[in-house]
């Protein structure tokens, strides 16, 4: 068994835990709705290593997914990017939460 913070988790769901757009050049981040995002956002964000696989629902969740070429990426490099943190979630460095947008 994993000690705690080293176990690794596989998140699938439609909703992600967070949502891109773009306003003129800048793009956002906003915490994505919905219970399930509420409820395992901050602990994904606390495991050593956590995969959110999730449906790029805007137009610009589709840019970010293209840019990644359909891999995951860390989370919070792009929440730093965009100027946001996500509700519960910590800078983790390229440990901490993956997302994958398909």
């Amino acid at each position: 068994m994993a000690a705690d913070g080293d176990a690794r988790l596989i998140l699938v769901s439609h909703r992600g835990p967070v949502q891109f757009d773009r306003q003129g050049d800048e793009r956002s981040a906003e915490r994505g709705g919905g219970g399930l995002v509420t409820a395992l956002s901050g602990m994904a964000g606390r495991l050593r290593e956590a995969r959110w696989v999730c449906a790029a629902l805007t137009d610009e969740d589709r840019a970010v997914a293209a840019e990644h070429d359909g891999r995951s990426f860390a989370l919070d490099k792009h929440l730093q990017a965009a100027g946001e943190q996500a509700a519960g979630e910590e800078a983790a460095g390229d440990d901490g939460l993956h997302l994958r947008m398909v």
